[in-house]
């Protein structure tokens, strides 16, 4: 039987859906057998140049504050570093975790042993490093990468499915969640981690090795516009501040902050500076609307969340 690639795709748009479209035609006539797995429409000619597609219509996308992912910022000097969980409106690790585990469960009840993965906004123009893999998948269970900087892996990943632990196919949304609301990242990254860690026999690559070898990888990054602009906690002053940075902007950003719903503050963060403002004692403030050039993105009741958890998760913190 063929080695098999998966490709894990959230491809909505014109721009992603080229992206998932040239990956797939780079996997023709390469000797590979090519599984998809998505959660939204793929167009027809995509679909008929794979060999099969696993479609869940579940997009289950975690809007607590629980469950969303932090980010961090330092500034350049290293005296102010905030994190937040308020710059991504939701996480979607849960979805991309399923994308990976079904993909995974079908290719091993139809028989596949060995399994490449990667994510749709990839591009392989040599088969290099996977054949490399393939014949170290004699000796590993499961062979992955570490981007700089982060901890824990991401696509490419090559599996032997007869050698990792059942974890990888065993996995109930139940469990997911549960690890989502332990004190962990949120990433789905981590919970790979976890189950790598799960598999026994592993082999943790340099990342460089992809583009020397002809994989680019993250070819579609996701950002938020403006998402930098939160209400974070000091703790020694036991104030709200709001933070705002206009980390990708070329023109100044004009904020307006409602606070309690009868005070109003106007704002404005320079092209690639951020500002630090001290709004109150947190506990004078019930409520806060932030709008951005005229549109609102994020509108908090400090009513109706865990205020001590949102403290400890978004913070301020000056050197």
């Amino acid at each position: 039987m063929k080695e098999l690639i998966l490709i894990t795709s959230h491809a909505p748009s014109n721009e992603k859906q080229e992206l998932l479209r040239n990956l797939v035609n780079d996997t023709k006539g390469r000797g590979y057998d090519v599984m998809l797995s998505t959660h939204v429409f793929v167009p027809k000619d995509i679909v008929d140049s794979v060999d099969f597609m696993v479609y869940e219509k579940e997009n289950k996308l975690l809007t607590d504050l629980k469950h969303k992912k932090f980010s961090y910022f330092w500034s350049f000097d290293g005296m102010v570093k905030v994190n937040s969980t308020e710059t991504f409106r939701y996480n979607h690790a849960f979805a991309m975790i399923k994308l990976l585990v079904n993909g995974l469960s079908y290719a091993k009840k139809i028989g596949y042993e060995k399994v490449h993965f990667f994510e749709y906004d990839t591009k392989i123009s040599s088969f290099f490093e996977i054949q490399v893999n393939s014949k170290m998948l004699e000796e590993y269970n499961v062979i992955y990468y570490t981007p700089p900087g982060l901890p824990w892996p991401s696509a490419p990943i090559s599996f032997s499915l007869n050698k990792i632990s059942d974890s990888w196919f065993n996995i109930s949304n139940e469990s997911i969640m549960e690890f989502f609301d332990e004190n962990t990242s949120k990433l789905s990254e981590e919970y790979e981690q976890r189950l790598i860690n799960d598999s026994g026999n592993s082999l943790n690559k340099e990342h460089k090795i992809l583009l020397e070898n002809g994989i680019e990888v993250g070819l579609h990054c996701e950002i938020e516009k403006n998402s930098w602009m939160v209400p974070v906690y000091h703790q020694p002053s036991n104030k709200l501040v709001f933070f705002g940075w206009a980390k990708d902007s070329i023109e100044d950003i004009e904020i307006t902050l409602i606070i309690n719903e009868n005070r109003i503050e106007k704002h404005k963060v320079e092209p690639r500076r951020w500002i630090a403002i001290d709004i109150d004692d947190i506990n004078n403030v019930s409520t806060i609307t932030i709008i951005v050039n005229g549109e609102i993105t994020n509108s908090l009741d400090f009513s109706k969340i865990d205020i001590e958890y949102y403290k400890t998760k978004n913070q301020i913190n000056y050197q």
